[in-house]
């Protein structure tokens, strides 16, 4: 029996990510699928749509076989921590054959060659991308430059710099830096982009733009898997979706409330080493 992890956040899971599961499946020859999903928060520190245990749902509702948490510290952090952290819990979970993500790119070699240039000049890349990010580029950016200037000839730093290619590349180098057994593999990206706020091809929706569509008013139904809707539908009837006014204004009186305790807070979550997951 082989077993495929993917990463993912699942905010919400939609016909995306099912395309994404089933080729993963397939690519890796696998019986079953292990995601590391974020929880309550992701990225940037943004609140998910629904909370973990909702997403989880519609996780195993769509067919992935087992969910797992990624703890907060990487799940909130940028694209390196973001991958290493998954992969640690992948090592750590034992059993995965193989990693699947997807990316623009759509295939390995020029993403493991970027990866290999990133790791040979950690250094370097990090002072250069520090440097720009105190300029005000934001962090693709400041990738899409430091990579136009130490990639070899015949790699283009802005494609590698686009969202899910930043990604599989932060998952290339976790693998190789935690000398994991874990095969990569990816699959093309289909459908809308990452940032993208209308449907793609395919009936193929971003999860920004579904977001979008629901604070418009919008229909998403067609947009995600049959067994799926039913459970976003049902906690969004109940109003258990995240509601920013409230949590903001939660946030700021915790803030005027007690300053101290959410420095407490934010100390006890800050972590210099992400290998702690180990």
């Amino acid at each position: 029996m082989r077993n495929v992890g993917l990463i993912t956040e699942y905010n919400p899971f939609h016909n995306g990510h099912l395309h994404h599961l089933r080729e993963s499946l397939k690519a890796a020859d696998a019986d079953v699928s292990v995601a590391v999903m974020s929880g309550h928060f992701l990225q940037r520190g943004e609140p998910a749509l629904v909370d973990k245990w909702l997403r989880t749902e519609m996780a195993l509702a769509a067919g992935v076989d087992l969910v797992i948490e990624l703890p907060l510290p990487w799940a909130c952090s940028s694209a390196p921590d973001f991958a290493r952290g998954g992969v640690l819990a992948l090592n750590a979970l034992g059993g995965i054959d193989a990693l699947c993500f997807g990316s623009e790119a759509g295939e390995l070699e020029p993403l493991r060659l970027c990866a290999e240039q990133l790791v040979a000049k950690e250094n370097l890349v990090r002072q250069k991308t520090a440097a720009l990010l105190r300029k005000g580029l934001n962090y693709p950016q400041a990738r899409a430059q430091v990579l136009g200037e130490l990639l070899p000839e015949g790699l283009d730093g802005e494609q590698l710099a686009a969202p899910n290619n930043i990604l599989g590349i932060e998952y290339l180098k976790a693998l190789r830096q935690t000398g994991s057994r874990i095969q990569p593999l990816t699959i093309q990206r289909s459908g809308a982009g990452y940032h993208q706020a209308t449907v793609g091809e395919g009936g193929i929706a971003s999860a920004t733009g579904i977001r979008k569509m629901l604070r418009d008013g919008e229909s998403v139904e067609q947009l995600l898997p049959a067994r799926v809707w039913p459970v976003l539908q049902a906690a969004l009837a109940a109003g258990r979706n995240f509601a920013a006014e409230r949590y903001l204004a939660l946030l700021l009186a915790q803030i005027f409330r007690a300053p101290s305790q959410l420095s407490d807070c934010l100390s006890l979550i800050h972590i210099s080493e992400p290998t702690r997951l180990s």
